[in-house]
């Protein structure tokens, strides 16, 4: 059975929308939360399934709401890879593309777009644990970004116990295992899964700094999500004075 209480993350995959604007609607009194874990909003998964049916029958409720398909993982990867002034691996038709789309983005709709580059998961462990597991994966989030990671691997991925990352889809159930990792939603240890051969592109050429910065918006402080968005108005303006 599924839980009832959910993050905001995984409100604003069911919404269609960002996790930034979820907050917004929990600030507004629009959704109402079941209370905080940590820095985190907890919300009822019946009330925001609720809005998401509302908002089907109802168009136009959410100004930012977002509408069509959200890129593969491929894709995804690709555009950060643009973002980061990296071979995007697209051929020039696919590319020219991918271009045009993202020509004028904004930060709240490159997050929506590539939310497909992994599949993030929130788990409990024992505090003690974070450190060694942390040796297993590839960091990303604010420690990542503040320590210089996306040139590879880094032991430390974020401040005190928490745990923010990437690893294989097939590499997970091994950690979940070795750590007694518990599905918690708003969780301290976020792992973030992707396909074998991404990960072992991820391992040879380090986790983006655009990725870090995407990933970072997950995060429930302002200032960590406002540092995030700079980052990403920046490549994104990068990006439209080469085109």
């Amino acid at each position: 059975m599924e839980s009832d209480s959910i993050t905001t993350s995984e409100a604003a995959m069911i919404l269609g929308m960002s996790t930034r604007r979820v907050r917004a609607l929990v600030g507004t009194g629009q959704l109402m939360p079941l209370g905080r874990m940590g820095p985190l909003w907890v919300l009822d998964r019946r009330q925001v399934v609720a809005r998401s049916r509302q908002s089907a029958a109802n168009k136009g409720w959410s100004p930012t709401a977002h509408t069509g398909r959200r890129w593969s993982e491929r894709t995804a990867w690709a555009a950060i890879s643009l973002l980061d002034s990296r071979d995007s691996g697209l051929e020039p038709p696919a590319l020219s593309r991918l271009r045009r789309r993202m020509d004028g983005i904004d930060v709240d709709r490159l997050a929506w777009l590539a939310g497909g580059r992994a599949r993030l998961q929130t788990f409990e462990g024992l505090a003690g644990d974070a450190a060694y597991l942390r040796q297993e994966i590839l960091a990303s989030g604010l420690q990542a970004l503040s320590d210089g990671a996306g040139s590879g691997p880094s032991g430390v991925v974020s401040f005190g116990h928490d745990v923010d990352g990437y690893v294989s889809d097939g590499r997970l159930p091994g950690l979940i295992a070795k750590y007694s990792l518990s599905p918690t939603p708003a969780g301290p240890f976020k792992i973030r899964t992707v396909t074998s051969e991404r990960f072992a592109w991820l391992q040879a050429n380090g986790v983006p700094k655009t990725a870090v910065a995407l990933d970072m918006l997950d995060d429930g402080a302002p200032r960590t999500r406002s540092q995030a968005e700079r980052l990403l108005l920046e490549r994104i303006a990068g990006l439209t004075r080469k085109a």
